[in-house]
């Protein structure tokens, strides 16, 4: 929670968010964004937020660099996924499901790795051989 560190890893991932000349660092940024809106601490939302003309610009305004189909693919990705965030940062109620989906996830997360790391298998019992089990 060091505010230093937060404030350079934001600039990378807004870095890469608008990177326009390589479709895959954006998408990538995009997903990152949209986990840590999930996920993240609350000041990120606020960043995001302040910085929502930037996504809009994203799902109005991006382009095809290539005319291969893949770039034209992912461009209609990165679209959608600009659209995506738009919504999840406009819309509170939204937004709260997705982050108590997404604690709820978390927590099943650590209690499943709790039941792995607490699991004995020498302690149930194993049937032997002609005792009927």
């Amino acid at each position: 929670h060091d505010n230093f560190q937060y404030k350079k890893l934001f600039a990378m991932v807004w870095k890469r968010f608008k990177h326009d000349g390589i479709v895959l660092h954006v998408q990538k940024a995009m997903i990152l964004i949209e986990y840590l809106l999930k996920n993240g601490s609350n000041r990120f939302i606020l960043d995001v937020r302040t910085r929502m003309e930037d996504i809009r610009d994203k799902k109005d305004n991006y382009k095809a660099r290539g005319k291969k189909l893949k770039d034209i693919e992912r461009v209609t990705q990165v679209k959608r996924k600009a659209a995506r965030l738009l919504r999840l940062i406009t819309d509170e109620d939204l937004l709260l499901r997705e982050r108590q989906v997404a604690e709820r996830l978390r927590n099943m997360k650590q209690q499943s790795a709790v039941d792995c790391t607490s699991f004995d298998p020498f302690s149930y019992p194993i049937a032997e051989e002609g005792m009927g089990g």
